[in-house]
């Protein structure tokens, strides 16, 4: 019995990984703003964004389809209380 290889994973993204993360996140720089309670929270939003980053670069790298990785952003991605 032969198994068929999995889809997704076996595919390249469609678009080069600097593009792919700008276009599924594209409100990135943003991040700490929109989670900021008082204005002392920004720089900890931007440490923040430093750390996912590289995690959102590397979904790119995995091939996945457009709404799986949408799906890992809105996962991550989460506004303060107001």
């Amino acid at each position: 019995m032969v198994n068929k290889p999995r889809t997704g994973k076996d595919r390249a993204a469609v678009v080069p990984e600097q593009q792919a993360l700008a276009q599924y996140v594209p409100d990135l720089h943003n991040w700490p703003a929109s989670w900021r309670v008082a204005d002392d929270d920004i720089p900890t939003g931007q440490a923040i964004v430093a750390i996912f980053t590289p995690f959102l670069e590397h979904l790119v790298t995995l091939g996945y389809a457009r709404n799986t990785l949408l799906r890992h952003r809105d996962d991550i991605w989460m506004p303060a209380a107001k």
